[in-house]
């Protein structure tokens, strides 16, 4: 449940996440886009976690927060591991606040962090080119928690998610600016229900949702929206 993922221009990497019983794992796998074949374990993250978020650079993937287990709680460590090597992560810096349930999307120079439980409305900011801390630099629309994140080359879309009213879920496509550190704008609809986890993707075009839940908790298997950068 709720694992994150990064990739490469060849390999896509799942990292942490947990079963039905509740045990959260810190494993990093990796698989090639060019055969069908299974994923190895190819390293360990720092603590066994779900509900964190990834981001990737060119050399690097990231995971960010996260809730883990023993001793329990949500996290604010940054972890990188080296793209194309067996090898464990690094803690190389912090959010600004434990949190866990945001949504990471990625520049080609930093890594962003959004929403997240406790239900905030941060977009949190960090830098590949150098090991340290995130800043919050501006502020999605509202307080959430399991939005979506897509990327362009020019910006970051943040999609959906639910906010502390039971049964309130949003629908709604935001929109913010690599270039400047600015609030994000409502961008577009997604289109089907409300809903909020589930994962995401981008292309060099398009960003997708997949599955997650909707207001009255039920699973979605869909292809929510598909919208052009």
């Amino acid at each position: 449940h709720c694992c994150d993922g990064m990739g490469t221009e060849t390999y896509g990497y799942a990292s942490n996440g947990s079963n039905d019983n509740g045990t959260r794992f810190n494993v990093i796998d990796r698989f090639p886009y060019a055969s069908d074949s299974d994923a190895t374990d190819v390293g360990d993250t720092t603590r066994g976690r779900d509900s964190y978020n990834g981001m990737s650079s060119s050399t690097h993937g990231y995971a960010a927060g996260g809730y883990a287990f023993s001793p329990t709680g949500y996290l604010n460590t940054i972890d990188k591991f080296l793209f194309g090597s067996s090898a464990n992560s690094t803690d190389v810096g912090d959010l600004t606040a434990i949190t866990g349930h945001g949504t990471g999307v990625s520049s080609l120079t930093h890594g962003y962090h959004a929403g997240g439980w406790a239900t905030n409305n941060r977009i949190e900011k960090f830098s590949f080119s150098s090991d340290g801390n995130a800043s919050d630099v501006a502020d999605i629309l509202s307080t959430r928690r399991g939005p979506r994140g897509c990327s362009s080359a020019t910006h970051g879309y943040v999609c959906g998610g639910g906010l502390d009213t039971p049964g309130s879920h949003l629908n709604s496509i935001e929109r913010f600016h690599f270039a400047t550190d600015s609030d994000s704008a409502d961008w577009a609809d997604m289109t089907e229900t409300k809903r909020s986890y589930g994962t995401a993707c981008s292309s060099a075009t398009h960003g997708f949702t997949l599955g997650g839940t909707d207001e009255t908790g039920n699973s979605k298997t869909s292809i929510v929206f598909s919208v052009k950068h």
